[in-house]
């Protein structure tokens, strides 16, 4: 019997009060489930955001936030990594962080929901509804702010607009190469982004996050913040996203024709649907980190001055 079992099979035999507090610190211990940007990426584009805010939202984001009584997210940036914990809350809306389109489409024009009724686009849209609300409750506000600042990092992430059929790059995994030995969602959500703090001079660690953050801040020029934030419309920062994932340097999918494959088996993707084909591989070198940087630098700048914008707007005077 192996070890796995073994402890499950005590497990089942512990009395109930005891399997009870035995689950509810697995949770905790545990309670960290990213399912898109990792926790540097989220914590920069919302420490973008609140360097972007005009004193009287700063002051609005700030008096929401004091109705937080977990001390882990008290300040905006850490309160935008909330979303990825586990608890009711963040459990009902799962469905949410992502959108996921057919493999033959080439492009986002509008805030669709493609075969599901929740995605990105509603998520985002509902919680800008309750922050504007001026009759919402202050908890409604408090989890609506978390939530909203979580959405605008998920939809900058490129691998957040794909497809179901692979979980968005959750199910390929790197067989070796640039020292991350993880699934190619994971390369985006974490890697890249850890790599792009080292090549800002800062060590990876919880400690320089927040430093990280400023100093991506201070490289926004005024041009590129007026380009950023011409035109706020979510579908077209789908639409980025999604041209990133198509690219064919990030190795996410196969280009046959006018449909992107899972494989160069053309059915593979419908088999590996059902779970039945296994996890492709990728080897990947260095230059991937590399000529991908610079990419997901500005897409986390750019999620960081949109919302920045965007709550600026709702808190406007």
């Amino acid at each position: 019997m192996t070890t796995f079992l073994y402890i499950v099979k005590i497990f089942f035999l512990l009395p109930r009060k005891i399997k009870y507090k035995v689950f509810l610190i697995s949770t905790l211990l545990f309670s960290n489930f990213v399912y898109a940007w990792g926790a540097l990426g989220h914590e920069s584009v919302c420490e973008i955001a609140y360097q972007e805010l005009t004193p009287s939202a700063k002051q609005s984001v700030d008096e929401i936030l004091s109705k937080e009584t977990d001390s882990r997210f008290k300040t905006f940036r850490d309160a935008c990594v909330w979303p990825d914990y586990i608890g009711k809350a963040q459990a009902q809306r799962k469905p949410e962080h992502y959108i996921n389109v057919p493999r033959y489409w080439h492009y986002i024009k509008y805030e669709n929901c493609v075969d599901t009724d929740r995605c990105l686009f509603t998520a985002i849209r509902k919680d800008e509804s309750i922050l504007r609300d001026k009759k919402a409750s202050s908890q409604a506000k408090l989890e609506a702010l978390k939530f909203l600042g979580h959405w605008l990092g998920d939809i900058h992430q490129p691998l957040h607009v794909s497809f179901k059929d692979d979980r968005g790059g959750n199910d390929i995994a790197l067989k070796k190469g640039i020292g991350c030995r993880k699934k190619l969602h994971a390369v985006w959500d974490t890697c890249i982004p850890e790599d792009v703090m080292k090549e800002e001079g800062f060590k990876v660690n919880l400690d320089n996050r927040e430093s990280f953050a400023k100093k991506l801040h201070t490289e926004i020029t005024g041009e590129l913040r007026s380009k950023w934030t011409k035109n706020m419309n979510p579908a077209i920062w789908a639409d980025e996203s999604f041209k990133i994932s198509l690219s064919e340097d990030t190795q996410y999918c196969i280009k046959k024709g006018k449909v992107c494959w899972y494989s160069s088996n053309s059915e593979e993707y419908y088999e590996h649907a059902e779970g039945s084909s296994g996890i492709k591989e990728l080897i990947l070198s260095g230059k991937y980190e590399d000529q991908w940087g610079e990419v997901v630098k500005e897409r986390i700048q750019m999620g960081g001055v949109r919302l920045g914008a965007l709550l600026n707007d709702i808190f406007q005077d």
